[in-house]
């Protein structure tokens, strides 16, 4: 048998989208990412018009906190810190696509940082190609059967 290391990538986090718009979806990504966490190290942060780490206490138990919006500036911002720190390099947004777009100074800040966001898209949101995104993806709406 052989056996091989396989290369570490570095941190991720993902960045979750709690906002009102976002509705049931939220439960379903939440169960997807039960077993994800406990197999990945990545930071799981929350986001509406905030960013907020999602403590271990609350993901087990399933509860979030939403200020109702959705803006992606704290989203680009708090990444561009990470990156900017060497904390950080990629991440990935779970969203449906409604989270407005940022100023061209944060929007410039992001870019020199060399940060990734890619981007999951759920429910029926859509997202325009984001000058911010690496990737966007379309999530399967319902679960494998």
């Amino acid at each position: 048998m052989l056996h091989r290391r396989l290369r570490t990538a570095g941190a991720a986090a993902i960045y979750l989208d709690v906002s009102g718009s976002m509705g049931d979806a939220v439960h379903r990504l939440h169960a997807a990412l039960v077993p994800l966490r406990r197999l990945l190290a990545a930071q799981v942060y929350t986001f509406s018009t905030t960013v907020e780490p999602y403590a271990r206490d609350a993901f087990v138990r399933g509860r979030v906190q939403t200020t109702g919006g959705t803006d992606i500036t704290p989203v680009l911002t708090h990444l561009t810190t990470l990156a900017t720190k060497g904390a950080l390099q990629r991440a990935l947004l779970l969203t449906d696509g409604e989270v407005g777009a940022p100023s061209a100074a944060v929007l410039k800040a992001f870019r020199s940082s060399a940060a990734q966001l890619h981007v999951g898209i759920v429910g029926h949101g859509t997202m325009t190609k984001a000058p911010w995104a690496a990737s966007v993806t379309r999530l399967p709406s319902q679960p494998a059967r």
